[in-house]
């Protein structure tokens, strides 16, 4: 499910993909070490938070003690095995709903030194909101009205030389 491409919109070409009906990673770095925690995070990541079903990755959170945190979560990313700048990114997501959930999803910078990212997805608790995080000191943030747990979601993020353009569900 794409959105009908605009006139004017270039035609991409799909260069990273992954659809998790294959029920393999090795795209993907699974995170379980202190380098990835955020301050003030409650939980620990593991690389046994995450499992397949229907062809879709979960990443299950649990109330259990790790490395001095009281609960567990998982935490995914693609560095040292892809990254580029500028182009079309698509994520299909439902985030849970309840205290204490933080899901997000983010484009980080190559290297951990460079600071500069987009957040395009951040959904705390049961305050589920689109945030938009472009190459600028203020976060541009858009609250959706809608609740993003009850199904699945498409994100667009088409990241040009000029502009950064979002989309939910193609609107």
């Amino acid at each position: 499910c794409v959105p009908a491409r605009a006139a004017d919109e270039p035609k991409w070409e799909k260069v990273f993909g992954c659809e998790f009906k294959n029920r393999v990673l090795k795209q993907w770095n699974l995170n379980d070490s202190v380098d990835v925690q955020s301050a003030g995070d409650l939980q620990a990541y593991v690389k046994d938070a995450f499992h397949f079903h229907d062809g879709s990755l979960y990443i299950e959170a649990r109330a259990q003690n790790a490395r001095g945190k009281h609960y567990t979560s998982g935490a995914m990313n693609t560095r040292g095995k892809f990254d580029t700048k500028f182009g079309k990114f698509e994520i299909r997501f439902r985030v849970p709903r309840g205290n204490g959930f933080h899901s997000q999803f983010s484009l980080l910078p190559v290297s951990s030194k460079a600071g500069t990212f987009i957040r395009i997805l951040v959904a705390v608790g049961s305050d589920l909101t689109f945030s938009k995080k472009a190459l600028a000191d203020e976060p541009i943030e858009l609250k959706i009205e809608q609740d993003l747990s009850e199904d699945f979601h498409i994100i667009t993020v088409v990241w040009l030389e000029t502009s950064i353009v979002w989309s939910l569900d193609g609107k």
